[in-house]
């Protein structure tokens, strides 16, 4: 019976060990471009613009990669090597971004950011 107990202790502590660690992110991101507006929890981000002064339907008819993403407080933002928080997120700023998981696919494209990384 103690043993048994052990055992299950151990299992527990494996499982909890390897949900507390955070996948480092190795993949590519869902998308590298520029923050074209930002909502109170949200940021719209367009792939290959460079102004952001350009139209909606500008990108919109040209097809331009897009992705509308919600930002939580689980969302790590990175700029300059070091963690920040929502706040320095701004119109105009060239980001790389990776989403929780699977993306809706409308367009724009809509999901959940997992991590940020201010780039400009």
């Amino acid at each position: 019976m103690m043993k048994k107990r052990l055992l299950v202790l151990i299992l527990g502590l494996f499982v909890l060990f390897f949900m507390g660690c955070q996948k480092p992110i190795t993949e590519d991101p869902d998308i590298t471009g520029k923050i074209f507006e930002q909502g109170s929890n949200t940021i719209l981000v367009v792939s290959d613009i460079d102004d952001v002064n350009v139209s909606y339907e500008t990108w919109f008819n040209e097809g331009n990669n897009a992705i509308q993403f919600s930002v939580n407080d689980d969302t790590v933002i990175m700029k300059n090597n070091a963690s920040v928080d929502a706040s320095y997120l701004e119109v105009g700023q060239t980001v790389k971004v990776w989403s929780t998981g699977v993306l809706a696919e409308s367009y724009p494209m809509q999901g959940t950011a997992r991590q940020i990384i201010i780039l400009k």
